[in-house]
């Protein structure tokens, strides 16, 4: 319950995201530029039906006419009419220009193309819209109201009398990319577009017997299908009566789909032309472009080239004739688009849209109700992941579920047609969700800071407990609230000769002398970002603690070591008696919590290396140094004059332990320390591989610069006692 609780208000901030995003018109219009390029461009290019030809005049072609010709509407009417001829001679099905011929010349090429599309009976031309103003009565007393409506600029008649029909073709030009057309244009009484006229004229057959069924189903229907096998080249009115009949009654597509289900005898292409012509005529009437790819991915052949060679088959196509370029006026930005202008014409647009026609194959965005469950799911989704998992775990589970969104969205768009709204989910949704994630795993952090700072203050000083609560709490996610399992490094002190300065002292006096000593000790690790944990007698536990491990934390705590000699070496002068402090460190996992019960509850450290820390401080005592840690505080850390003192079997282990002696800061480092630490290994090096008289005289080096150094001493007292045990070659003492 408490999950769901935390889980909901996440699921519905997204959701609203995501729908207000996906149906604000700004954004709307982002999102279908967006995910059709991304789309696109991720599924790449196809190959477009073999049916569907451009024949396609370009400036080249204009060039090589000679200089008769300075434009593109100069272009030879005579050439249309052979081209024409052509075409029907090689069987081509539908012939579609798309090239306004608005204008009568008068001349000998204007006769032959009419006669040539008379003859043919299978060309489609495309005609431009005009656009007129009409007053509408609104009232007795009202004035009308101005409309805007659209006619077919009419054509010669001689060209409109023999072609199958006369179409606009008009894309849009805003938004700047081209994404779709209009089947059936309204604003111009639902005439229909050129590539729908020409798909009607290819599949006619298929349209004739489509009203034969809708007759069958409403015998009010005989009439329309008796005028539309009578209207061979009135074919724009048998189109229009047809999508009154589909888009005026869906009960009447259902009944249709119905009984072709029922008919067995149609082939299965012939079955998808039907369903296809269903589609198009009860479907919206605006469509998108399944595009197959840049300019040329629809076959296209040269006009003069299709004028002379005989090679080519056009037995049962598509062929449609325009401008490939026409001083960019019938140019359009498509998905496919680039940079350096790959834009397609308006005929290879046509081309596309016949295409699909033929091949049933639209773009089919998903529908609002659709779209609105999928935000709906991907909320639910992100929300479960950004709310219930962990804070390291939110960005790759978000990241692995949009790639898996991405990938069912390309099979769904490639294999179906199906558009899946792509840039809500992923630069709405996903960026929400893990933004949600950071903030309420960040209110988490300080939750629990505040609640370990208000625990801990009843048992260590405010400033202490806040900052040992910041350094707990970004690794409380998946703990339990009385322990918690960090990285850190332990700092181990002891006062050399405590008992004899304690036996020599009053009571009164011990307790100023160890309240200035642990004072100052204190300032030291909290300077560098450590705190104290325990203090009994004259020792001291401090800790410096991470989530993970942190090489910068164990640099602190050796500087902090360091430290703690100075500042002992300087406060001897001014006190007595003096007290000379050794120091032990040892880095790993460690367990902080509290333990006793409710009325006396401390808080301890719990792990191998506190007790490491202290048995490496006890080293010490005999090696005669102040500052020893194991290899794993040192390892990788700068700024540091290390000399390693051997390997031995501390106190209650069985396995030995590196230990290394923390000399001075690098930087702050004297010429004889370096020399010393420098003769001190090589001697050490002849120790360890059992030449004892070479290792003599080494160590005897180091004691002219150096006469009392410790760890020489050490280990000159093991060579001259001569009981070296067995592990000495390995480097490795007995204690």
């Amino acid at each position: 319950m408490q999950s769901l609780k935390r889980t909901l208000p996440a699921v519905v901030a997204l959701w609203v995201a995501g729908w207000c995003a996906a149906f604000l018109f700004a954004w709307n219009a982002l999102d279908e530029s967006f995910d059709l390029w991304a789309l696109f461009h991720l599924r790449g290019a196809q190959s477009a039906p073999a049916e569907v030809l451009v024949v396609g005049l370009d400036q080249a072609a204009i060039t090589r006419a000679g200089g008769a010709i300075s434009a593109p509407v100069e272009w030879p009417r005579a050439k249309h009419a052979r081209l024409i001829e052509r075409l029907q001679e090689g069987g081509a099905r539908v012939i579609a220009f798309d090239l306004e011929f608005h204008k009568w010349r008068g001349d000998a090429g204007d006769l032959q193309l009419a006669q040539s599309i008379e003859r043919a009976g299978n060309v489609v031309l495309v005609a431009g819209l005009e656009q007129e103003v009409a007053a509408a009565e609104t009232g007795r007393n009202q004035g009308g109201v101005r409309q805007l409506a659209e006619r077919l600029r009419l054509l010669p008649q001689a060209f409109r009398s023999g072609a199958a029909a006369v179409a606009p073709f008009t894309l849009p030009r805003r938004p700047p990319r081209v994404n779709g057309y209009e089947t059936f244009r309204a604003a111009a009484g639902d005439l229909p577009a050129l590539p729908v006229a020409a798909f009607y004229r290819f599949a006619r057959e298929e349209h004739l017997l489509l009203f034969d069924l809708i007759a069958q189903i409403q015998p009010g229907a005989q009439l329309a299908a008796a005028q539309a096998r009578a209207r061979a080249r009135e074919q724009e009115a048998s189109m229009m009566a047809l999508r009154r009949l589909l888009s005026a009654d869906p009960n009447l597509v259902q009944r249709v789909r119905a009984l072709l289900a029922r008919n067995s005898g149609l082939g299965a292409g012939r079955l998808q032309m039907l369903h296809s012509i269903l589609n198009i005529y009860s479907g919206d009437a605006f469509r998108y472009l399944r595009f197959y790819g840049p300019p040329g991915t629809v076959r296209t052949i040269a006009y003069d080239q299709a004028l002379t060679d005989k090679q080519i088959d056009w037995r049962g196509k598509a062929v449609l004739v325009g401008w490939l370029r026409e001083q960019e006026k019938d140019i359009y930005y498509t998905p496919f688009s680039s940079a350096e202008g790959d834009d397609l014409a308006g005929v290879e647009i046509g081309a596309t849209a016949l295409a699909n026609l033929l091949q049933d194959k639209p773009l089919r965005p998903v529908q609002t109700w659709r779209q609105m469950l999928l935000l709906c799911a991907s909320a639910v989704l992100l929300g479960l992941i950004a709310v219930n998992l962990r804070a390291a775990w939110v960005a790759p589970a978000v990241a692995a579920l949009a790639l898996g969104y991405v990938w069912v969205t390309l099979r769904q768009f490639d294999i179906r047609g199906i558009w899946l709204p792509l840039l809500v989910p992923l630069a709405i949704q996903a960026p929400l969700a893990l933004a949600l994630s950071w903030w309420q795993h960040m209110r988490e952090l300080r939750r629990m800071a505040d609640a370990i700072s208000r625990m801990l203050e009843n048992r260590l000083p405010r400033e202490v407990a806040q900052r040992m609560a910041r350094a707990l709490s970004p690794n409380l996610s998946a703990q339990t609230p009385a322990q918690w399992l960090m990285y850190g490094t332990c700092l181990h002190t002891d006062v050399s000769g405590y008992t004899r300065i304690a036996h020599a002292l009053s009571p009164e006096e011990l307790f100023r002398v160890m309240q200035n000593y642990f004072r100052e000790l204190e300032q030291v690790v909290t300077a560098h970002g450590g705190f104290v944990v325990d203090r009994a007698g004259d020792s001291m536990l401090a800790l410096w603690v991470s989530a993970t491990p942190d090489q910068a934390q164990r640099a602190a705590a050796c500087q902090a070591a360091l430290a703690m000699v100075r500042a002992t070496t300087r406060a001897a002068a001014d006190r007595q008696p003096s007290l000379p402090t050794r120091i032990g460190l040892d880095s790993g996992q460690i367990s902080l919590g509290f333990i006793g019960v409710d009325g006396h509850r401390e808080f301890r450290a719990f792990g191998d290396i506190v007790n490491t820390s202290q048995r490496v401080q006890e080293k010490n005592k005999a090696l005669h140094t102040w500052v020893l840690a194991t290899r794993s505080v040192v390892d990788g850390v700068a700024d540091l004059l290390l000399r390693p003192v051997g390997s031995f079997q501390l106190r209650g282990r069985e396995a030995h332990t590196e230990v290394v002696e923390l000399m001075d800061s690098l930087r702050a480092a004297s010429a004889q320390q370096l020399q010393i630490a420098a003769a001190f290994a090589a001697g050490l090096e002849s120790y360890r591989a059992g030449h004892k008289r070479e290792a003599r005289e080494r160590f005897a080096q180091v004691l002219d610069s150096a006469a009392q150094d410790g760890p020489t001493l050490y280990y000159l007292e093991q060579l001259w006692e001569g009981g070296n045990p067995p592990s000495h070659e390995n480097g490795a003492l007995e204690e």
